[in-house]
């Protein structure tokens, strides 16, 4: 690595948190199924617990700790805002951006629906982050209904999702997966008949 590589990983911990906890699922904790079953059944899981971990590097926290626990004046490095702000205002500004994001005009098509679930899961790791380690109370009410108009009431369970899957390093559970999977089809299937099949 470059003098300058090293300083960007540094700078953007956040990033490598994110990003080698999809390494770990994909490569190295799930390794017993197949490369095609954790294409299908991994991707979301996958992204939320990368949000969640990323949020100990926002926070500066330099080790995995379940058990932490962080006043709300906290001061983090912002996802929405890239600036230091409180874990207080965080919660605000992700909640309004998702908002706007989702209600914001867009060609319905596989894109727009791929890349609301992913910025979704992004939304569940850090709700699953204030949720456990902090005493802020978010309410998901509106993000729920407004995501519930494009994908049916299955984003209900798909939400529900970020209370069962393990946030340590272990291997999910296979029953875990295959759920995720149904899910994921049964919102793809609702977001198909609604917004692309119609215009065909």
């Amino acid at each position: 690595l470059t003098l300058d590589q090293i300083d960007c990983i540094t700078n953007k911990k956040d990033v490598v948190f994110h990003e080698f906890t999809h390494i770990m699922d994909y490569l190295i904790i799930n390794k017993d199924l197949s490369f095609e079953e954790r294409l299908n059944t991994i991707h979301y899981i996958s992204e939320i617990r990368a949000t969640y971990i990323e949020y100990f590097a926002r926070c500066n926290i330099k080790e995995f700790d379940e058990n932490i626990l962080l006043p709300s004046n906290t001061t983090i490095f912002s996802s929405i805002k890239f600036k230091p702000i409180s874990l207080d205002d965080e919660v605000i500004c992700y909640q309004d951006e998702l908002a706007k994001y989702i209600q914001k005009p867009t060609i319905r098509n596989a894109k727009d629906c791929s890349d609301m679930l992913v910025k979704f899961s992004y939304y569940m790791g850090f709700v699953l982050f204030i949720q456990k380690h902090t005493q802020i109370q978010i309410d998901s009410s509106n993000i729920i209904q407004l995501l519930s108009d494009r994908f049916g009431e299955s984003i209900k369970l798909f939400f529900n999702l970020k209370d069962i899957i393990p946030l340590n390093f272990v291997p999910i559970d296979i029953k875990i997966l295959h759920l995720a999977k149904d899910i994921k089809k049964s919102l793809i299937n609702n977001y198909i008949d609604k917004f692309i099949k119609p215009h065909r």
